[in-house]
């Protein structure tokens, strides 16, 4: 769903949803194929063929937007920066030495987000494969950018049900 101010500009985005059970596959989660749900952004779109492009954001220190929810699942959220030399399809994401992204914001309390570059690493979950893969090979880099991804992650133990929304989306200079 997207929301348009009175003069007709885009400037939120929501979503709605539920998180499927992670269920196994050979006897381990399939988190593969079971991955969540959320909202994300190309920010080169390779449109309806092809792979999606990228943008170089090295002019740009970061990026910032405003987080309100209605069902925001505490510790299940990443904000994800797909980018060109990534490990496989596990993108880093902001505050990637946890396990998850601090979103909080609430609809009656958003909370506005700055996000350095700096900021975006991991993902943490890979040093838990066996055997460990080394994150710090795999370093953000804001050259070659393929999406932002506000994503709620699955678990092996419950649905995840999600409501929240993104709004002013903008690139930092300083």
């Amino acid at each position: 769903m997207v929301d348009a101010d009175s003069r007709g500009c885009v400037g939120k985005y929501c979503t709605t949803g539920i998180a499927a059970l992670v269920l196994s596959k050979n006897g381990s989660p399939d988190y593969a194929d079971l991955w969540g749900g959320g909202l994300g952004l190309n920010f080169n779109p390779a449109g309806d063929v092809g792979a999606a492009g990228y943008a170089d954001l090295s002019a740009y220190t970061g990026i910032a937007f405003d987080f309100s929810g209605d069902v925001v699942p505490p510790q299940s959220m990443r904000v994800d920066f797909p980018f060109l030399g990534q490990h496989g399809l596990d993108a880093p994401y902001w505050k990637g030495a946890m396990a998850y992204s601090p979103l909080t914001g609430t609809t009656s309390n958003p909370q506005h987000v700055v996000i350095k570059w700096a900021e975006i690493a991991g993902p943490e979950y890979l040093t838990q494969e066996v055997p460990p893969v080394d994150v710090t090979r795999f370093p953000f880099d804001p050259r070659a950018v393929q999406a932002i991804q506000f994503l709620v992650f699955t678990n092996a133990s419950a649905t995840t049900p999600y409501s929240f929304c993104v709004a002013n989306l903008a690139f930092l200079t300083n």
